[in-house]
């Protein structure tokens, strides 16, 4: 029993990464790559860190729907008309998947947000100029303080790297503070809480 399983998770981990296409799975090996989507007009991006967005290339409607449909039966979910959104773990590599299909979109969606390979920290934030001396000194003296960090945004506004960053500096300041802080996950949005 547990080959057979073995041999149909193979053939579905084989399945997908043809649907996904060499573009697609070049940026989930790549670092440097923290989200691939597929928008509604049939366009792949890529986000990269301190990089930002840039185009990668089309996928067509068929081979989009052909995916989701073959995540949604990975996931033991039914993706259908009435019921058109997927979320859930990409089984090839535990990246975040949200996939929306008609008639909810003209044309099926998804977005892939992989696991953080690469922290970038407080100190990338400022070196790239995304953050000012001022905010990061602000986040290092509540870190020191103790204080409550909220940290909310728009979807792709960066909220999960930014908290990676602020819990890589917790961890520089103080290593044995980790006992006694909680990071809470909100369907993957993610959000510290200083003790």
């Amino acid at each position: 029993m547990t080959g057979h399983f073995s041999q149909s998770r193979t053939r579905l981990d084989d399945q997908l990464r043809r649907e996904l296409g060499e573009v697609v799975m070049a940026g989930l090996a790549d670092p440097e790559v923290i989200e691939i989507m597929l928008n509604d007009d049939g366009t792949l991006w890529e986000d990269r860190h301190g990089k930002g967005m840039s185009r990668i290339g089309s996928m067509e409607a068929t081979r989009a729907l052909n995916l989701i449909g073959h995540v949604a039966d990975a996931l033991h979910i039914q993706v259908t008309r009435q019921s058109p959104v997927v979320e859930g773990e990409l089984p090839i590599d535990g990246s975040r998947f949200e996939a929306i299909i008609p008639p909810n979109v003209e044309r099926p969606i998804f977005a892939i947000r992989k696991r953080a390979i690469k922290i970038f920290t407080l100190a990338d934030y400022l070196a790239s100029g995304i953050m000012t001396a001022a905010q990061k000194d602000e986040i290092d003296r509540h870190i020191a303080l103790k204080h409550n960090i909220l940290v909310v945004g728009a979807t792709g506004s960066g909220k999960t790297t930014l908290c990676n960053a602020i819990l890589h500096r917790i961890a520089e300041v103080d290593p044995d503070i980790r006992s006694g802080f909680h990071v809470f996950n909100r369907t993957q949005t993610f959000f510290a809480v200083l003790l």
